[in-house]
């Protein structure tokens, strides 16, 4: 890239560069690292490295360019964006070295040290443009922007890529996966109002002796019939507020996890609406499976339950 990358384009919107340690490089062979690059490479403002670039397949190492050394001279801060992950240098550097392999390729052993003057055109190839088209201000896209986009599309020699409209494709196939997701949710929470109603019914009879003695004590058949409903509806409770606390505590462990090993920004906010909607759905479930269990309880006979135990 160039220098001006650090002044006409920011990580993030309203987020400038800055720099941990050292400068912006401004000659070649200068090198300036993301905070997570640095940190994996343990590499500081000062030392040299030789770049090495292409994958390595079969055992084979990738092409290092040993004949030039880079200096790192600056260290960014943080940006939470797979810039953090980058290493940064000029353009310059990249031309020279692949223009020194063509003169190597030439004149063999011979070629001497390769500069910017030994360049030619055809050695100053770009591979990557980012573009951005003015905006008024409080505006997101420009209104240009399309027209833009639809005259670079007509050029054969380039590939464009919006990164609104690849985010949105991105999103509409995250949101098949997220329908599935809420599809067994649903059943989740269909099937545990079905062992909560199991559950308190098998418990029913089990307590049907303490039943009749309520019954005898002066409790009236709609009390019990209520009393089971909200011990069904408090194990509901217990439930949705347990699982809220859970996803959010995931939510935050997962963000972290993808921060770390993707530099990938996810800020687990859920929608509160949301959230109580799920909550009092949860309870109201578990409420409807305890009309089940209180019937029976409301149907309980006193005398042939308070019969004395053999």
């Amino acid at each position: 890239t160039t220098e001006e990358f650090f002044s006409l384009f920011r990580p993030a919107d309203d987020t400038p560069w800055s720099f941990a340690e050292g400068r912006v490089f401004d000659k070649p062979f200068e090198i300036v690292l993301g905070a997570d690059a640095a940190k994996k490479s343990g590499l500081a403002v000062g030392d040299h490295v030789f770049l090495t670039h292409g994958t390595p397949r079969q055992g084979a190492q990738g092409h290092m360019h040993d004949e030039f050394s880079y200096t790192v001279v600056g260290i960014l801060a943080p940006t939470a964006t797979l810039h953090d992950r980058a290493v940064f240098t000029d353009l310059t550097s990249a031309w020279i070295l692949h223009a020194h392999e063509r003169r190597e390729e030439a004149l063999g052993p011979d070629a001497s040290t390769t500069g910017p003057g030994d360049l030619l055109d055809s050695d100053r190839k770009i591979t990557g443009v980012y573009a951005r088209v003015l905006t008024r201000p409080g505006a997101s896209v420009g209104a240009a922007f399309q027209q833009v986009f639809d005259m670079l599309r007509r050029d054969p020699t380039v590939t464009v890529a919006a990164p609104d409209q690849e985010i949105g494709k991105l999103f509409s196939i995250v949101s098949n996966v997220d329908r599935i997701i809420i599809a067994l949710a649903a059943v989740v929470l269909i099937v545990g109002s079905a062992t909560i109603m199991l559950v308190l019914y098998q418990a029913m009879e089990q307590r049907r002796r303490q039943i009749a003695v309520l019954r005898v004590l002066g409790c009236s058949r709609r009390r019990i019939f209520g009393l089971v409903v909200t011990e069904s509806a408090v194990i509901g409770t217990a439930g949705a507020v347990g699982g809220v606390l859970i996803s959010l505590v995931g939510a935050r462990v997962v963000a972290g996890q993808l921060y770390q090993r993707l530099n990938l920004v996810v800020e687990p906010t859920p929608e509160p609406r949301v959230v109580l909607a799920v909550v009092l759905g949860t309870i109201a479930l578990a409420a409807i499976a305890g009309l089940v269990p209180a019937v029976a309880a409301y149907r309980t006979g006193v005398i042939r339950n308070l019969r004395p135990i053999a």
